[in-house]
């Protein structure tokens, strides 16, 4: 048997053990291992297994994937119809590698499976998880505390509404000099060009959800008008180890009375006349013993002790080291100098980091409540209030328990699809759901009930919708041990044969993951990804490493000549695309090879 048959006849078999309707499996799948197919027949073979096709819940990453998987279950199921008992075994044992021959029954069921799917009320639940809570909270619109019948916002509708809100937000700041919001943006536009700030903006209000937790955590602010900022603030001081009373005049003050002066005029009189280096530090020692300001005083210690950079100063620049060892009291004074202004530099670093936070989250907070207001009056939710409120819909003590019982009398199996990218607060609606699978018998007696979750670190959008690429290993272990505990089977499948991708390709993805820091940088908490095997052993194939496409020093426009999201024609992205269109345009006008088939290169063979 050839390299290629092996590796096909391993990937089937793996395949076959992670669509097993009777175990829960977590499947780590590479890309182009047959994921979607594997889903596909595990939905199938629970179908064929006598599972009602309105009992299994297959949520998947997005809604072009839930309709591929919802097609490609169909289109098989309604091609089971028309054939004969050989042909259909052979395409039962293919799917499932079980060993023919099958019962008449269980091929009558295969043939009927397509009108219970077409037939199932609500039809087969293969959706995003967005959908499934969009669901779940028409249902339960009283316990969840949401408007009856009310409209989801897609992303496109949301991100409109939240630049409205910017907008009349900053205007509000600008017509009313002296309201909080307008205090807030004078403090951050301090700290931030205008660039940034708007990406500043952008960020606060994407994290709009764990911000409104969070505020609602601390409750209201001691003005009344900043619910939470103020409590959010007391911790952050505290985590900046910063007193409740320190301030920026504080600290200056503190730095300054704290030197010694009779020790600060005795080492300006000893470097006074040790050479032109020690004469100049003689000379701030002046400036900082007498009468002048706050600032001059401040400017001269600083210059003391830290280089224009503002790194503290090595110890041959406080004094020459000929004059250290014969004024080694001179030395020590100097160096505390040093370590005082350095511990003072840490401490207003904190305070300005404090100062500029709680100006951000004041802005931010003012901005978050004109957006849920504007919801409200719309009776319109986001995606992530779909999932905030269903999460509280499960986290709600005893209606948490009604709202469970009666899914427990509607969901047998769970599969997740691309379950990389699945966030924290998704992973505990699902783990809200599955743990009545671990519970004893549930609502209908001692029904096997079953997990399913495939994924690749390797592929994970990091940080998106905020998934955490670590929950994936997480969760494993969550739900191996919560199977195990109740006696259930519990399978960890690893799908590393590929049907896609040439071996060259295949080769340099492992090759990158050999690299210890690579494989620690994916898989903090778990085992790094194993070698690739491919199928087309014979494909030819190459990997290039092109030059990073790196900012040119005049690409930033200024903000009054173009928007701010405008690109030019240096930006890198740009300048990217024009080489990879130089490339193809040489190829195609060169009659480049495709070695692999022997001819010269279209324009479709390139993606």
């Amino acid at each position: 048997m050839s390299a290629a048959n092996i590796a096909a006849a391993q990937a089937r078999t793996a395949q076959a053990r992670g669509s097993d309707p009777a175990v829960s499996a977590w499947v780590s799948a590479a890309a182009g291992s047959g994921k979607t197919h594997v889903l596909v027949a595990r939905v199938i073979r629970l179908m064929l297994s006598g599972t009602p096709p309105g009992r299994i819940l297959c949520l998947t990453f997005t809604r072009a994937a839930a309709a591929e998987m919802a097609g490609r279950v169909f289109e098989r199921l309604s091609r089971w119809i028309a054939l004969d008992d050989d042909a259909l075994g052979a395409e039962i044992q293919r799917l499932s590698g079980l060993t023919p021959p099958f019962d008449g029954n269980l091929l009558a069921t295969a043939r009927r499976l397509f009108t219970l799917a077409l037939e199932a009320p609500g039809g087969l639940k293969i959706q995003t998880i967005h959908a499934f809570c969009e669901k779940l909270l028409q249902r339960f619109p009283v316990e969840a505390g949401v408007v009856p019948g009310f409209e989801v916002m897609d992303e496109r509708a949301a991100g409109e509404l939240i630049d409205d809100i910017r907008a009349a937000t900053l205007s509000t700041a600008g017509s009313q000099p002296q309201s909080a919001p307008a205090r807030a943006l004078d403090v951050v536009s301090r700290y931030v060009d205008a660039g940034d700030f708007d990406t500043l903006l952008k960020a606060i209000l994407a994290k709009r959800t764990e911000l409104a937790r969070l505020f609602a955590a601390h409750g209201r602010g001691d003005d009344g008008g900043d619910g939470g900022v103020d409590g959010v603030m007391a911790r952050l001081r505290a985590r900046l180890c910063l007193g409740a009373d320190d301030t920026f005049e504080g600290l200056i003050a503190d730095l300054l009375t704290g030197v010694d002066r009779d020790r600060a005029v005795m080492a300006r009189r000893c470097l006074g006349g040790g050479g032109r280096r020690n004469a100049a530090q003689a000379g701030l020692l002046e400036i900082l013993i007498s009468k002048a300001g706050v600032d001059a005083r401040l400017d001269a210690i600083k210059r003391l002790t830290l280089t224009q950079k503002g790194e503290p100063k090595a110890d041959s620049s406080l004094m020459t080291a000929a004059l250290a060892q014969k004024h080694p009291e001179v030395f020590a004074f100097l160096a505390t100098l040093r370590q005082s202004v350095v511990h003072f530099i840490e401490r207003d670093g904190a305070l300005h980091h404090l100062k500029a936070t709680q100006a951000a989250l004041r802005l931010g907070r003012a901005m978050i409540d004109g957006y849920e207001a504007a919801k409200r009056g719309r009776g319109r939710y986001d995606y992530d209030d779909l999932i905030a409120r269903s999460l509280d819909l499960f986290q709600a003590g005893e209606q948490a328990g009604w709202v469970l019982y009666k899914l427990d009398g509607g969901i047998d199996h769970i599969l997740i699809d691309e379950a990389q990218d699945t966030s924290p607060d998704q992973w505990r609606i699902v783990q809200a759901i599955a743990d009545e699978f671990y519970s004893g018998h549930g609502a209908r007696g001692n029904v096997e009930r079953t997990v399913f979750v495939v994924g690749d670190r390797k592929q994970s959008i990091y940080s998106f919708q905020g998934a955490e690429a670590d929950g994936f290993d997480a969760m494993r272990g969550y739900f191996r041990d919560r199977a195990r505990g109740a006696g259930k089977p519990f399978a960890t499948v690893d799908l590393n044969v590929s049907f896609r991708s040439a071996k060259p390709v295949l080769e340099a993805v492992d090759r990158v993951f050999a690299n210890g820091r690579a494989a620690r940088g994916l898989c903090q908490a778990g085992t790094p990804p194993g070698p690739h095997a491919p199928v087309r052993t014979g494909a030819l194939g190459r990997v290039e490493i092109w030059p990073v496409e790196k900012p040119l020093d005049d690409e930033t426009p200024e903000p009054w000549d173009a928007p701010l999201d405008a690109v030019t024609r240096s930006h890198p992205a740009t300048r990217l695309a024009e080489k990879m269109a130089a490339t193809i345009r040489f190829w195609l006008d060169n009659g480049e090879m495709l070695a692999s088939a022997a001819r010269p290169i279209r324009p479709g063979d390139i993606l």
